[in-house]
């Protein structure tokens, strides 16, 4: 594809050779004859004039290089966009398969696709274009917004709440079971129904630069109201606590192990 064309749809100004061909897109560093790259950080600015991309995008103000430039107004945001020009998200067909099971007070609003062997439960509500791709599980109650889109063998527990324009990766569960269990006359032990709901309001994170440097990660859950927790640095209690509590579940819960004392425990 011409770089003019580029230039197009991405709505930028082209500083160079229109007619350079562009195949692809990748980092500066990284980047080979025939790609696209950008330039955002001010630190990979002296890998500009070491890069092998055939051209670049850049802020209107960035000075000349030996390469072609498309100079734009947010030039991160405009290679996301190349991006998608390369490597455009793939299409689906608005059908239900044959062999997915959808309850019959299900309700899914026009323009979903169901993939194979998914299963909606009764009373689940599930807004415009939806994606299920294949063995998806929407349990019973939930409600599911618009553009709503789950990789293979999701689950959405019973109840939950989702809203527009969520991507859920392959695997996920959302509003899986808890560990509440309360000790009988027999002294055995009955397991408690989780009837809560999924509500995300907080995340923990260590201080990893892609979690402390993050403006995009910032932006999202600001927007979503959720509060962003750090660890402590140079403290490895928090992580310590997780993995012993883990160890915890494995003994005593998911083996149903119950000890008569703490020495018996520590035996153990």
């Amino acid at each position: 594809m011409k770089l003019a064309e580029i230039a197009k749809q991405l709505g930028c100004t082209v500083d160079g050779d229109a007619q350079t061909e562009i195949r692809n897109v990748a980092g500066i560093e990284e980047a080979q004859k025939g790609d696209l790259t950008f330039l955002v950080n001010r630190k990979y600015r002296p890998a500009l004039d070491s890069t092998q991309a055939s051209a670049i995008i850049v802020s209107k103000d960035e000075s000349p290089a030996g390469i072609p430039m498309l100079r734009s107004v947010n030039p991160y945001l405009d290679f996301a966009r190349a991006i998608e020009i390369f490597h455009p998200t793939p299409k689906f067909t608005m059908e239900i398969h044959p062999t997915a099971v959808i309850a019959p007070t299900a309700q899914i609003a026009p323009g979903a696709h169901i993939g194979p062997y998914c299963f909606v439960e009764d009373e689940v509500e599930i807004g415009r274009n939806a994606i299920l791709h294949s063995f998806v599980t929407i349990y019973r109650g939930a409600k599911i917004g618009d553009d709503f889109f789950a990789h293979s063998h999701v689950s959405v527990r019973e109840d939950c709440r989702i809203g527009n324009r969520v991507l859920l990766q392959n695997g996920v569960t959302v509003g899986s079971d808890g560990y509440g269990f309360a000790r009988n006359a027999e002294g055995g032990w009955y397991k408690m129904r989780q009837s809560g709901i999924t509500v995300i309001e907080e995340i923990m994170t260590d201080n990893a630069w892609a979690y402390t440097h993050n403006r995009s990660l910032r932006l999202l859950l600001r927007s979503r109201q959720i509060t962003h927790i750090r660890t402590r640095p140079y403290t490895p209690r928090t992580n310590g606590k997780v993995e012993r509590y883990q160890q915890t579940l494995q003994r005593e819960w998911a083996y149903a192990l119950e000890y008569a004392s703490s020495d018996a425990r520590r035996a153990s």
